[in-house]
């Protein structure tokens, strides 16, 4: 049974240094085809420069609805949120 999405920083899951800061937005990426949200990962130190990465990852054997992954974007866009909030 898989473990279901989960969403991490792109630049230190590829062994670069995490470059999140308090003053920059978060960018959510959402996964191609291939759910692994390493399609986009030479675009990822680009993006760090202006945004705070986060990127899901789909389990091949995750049978997740679409409304249940919109639950769990929508539960990340609220992590987002509240970690901007106790940084101001």
């Amino acid at each position: 049974m898989s473990a279901g999405p989960r969403w991490f920083d792109p630049l230190t899951e590829y062994g670069l240094p995490s470059q999140v800061s308090a003053d920059k937005p978060t960018l959510l990426v959402l996964p191609g085809l291939d759910g692994s949200g390493i399609t986009p990962w030479m675009q990822y130190p680009e993006l760090a420069r202006s945004y705070n990465v986060r990127a899901m990852q789909l389990p091949g054997d995750d049978r997740s609805s679409f409304d249940e992954l919109v639950g769990c974007v929508a539960a990340e866009v609220a992590r987002a949120d509240a970690r901007a909030r106790r940084a101001r």
